[in-house]
């Protein structure tokens, strides 16, 4: 299965983010979590799609495994992230901080 999208972020969005996953399959669904949790909105828009003319698909099972660690390190890192976000708005500081560690 191809996959094809284009992505755009505001300044203030990207200067209150930091990514610290480095995957292939982590860093765009880092960058919409971490902007969703800090009240951020995020929009979809539709977008004709066209299958590959050429070529075939390269995934292999290394490629899956390596994936799913990338995951779970994606996972790890939200609950760390989950959890700042919160002690920064029990501070008072309000949900659109981001506390680098």
């Amino acid at each position: 299965m191809d996959h094809n999208f284009i992505q755009a972020y505001g300044r203030k969005v990207i200067d209150s983010i930091v990514v610290e996953s480095a995957g292939v399959s982590t860093v765009t669904p880092e960058l919409i979590l971490k902007a969703l949790r800090l009240g951020y909105r995020v929009r979809s828009l539709r977008a004709d799609y066209l299958p590959r003319r050429r070529g075939h698909s390269t995934i292999t099972a290394k490629k899956i495994v390596r994936t799913m660690m990338e995951l779970l390190k994606l996972y790890l890192i939200m609950r760390r992230f989950e959890k700042r976000a919160v002690r920064v708005t029990e501070l008072g500081r309000g949900a659109k901080q981001n506390i680098a560690a």
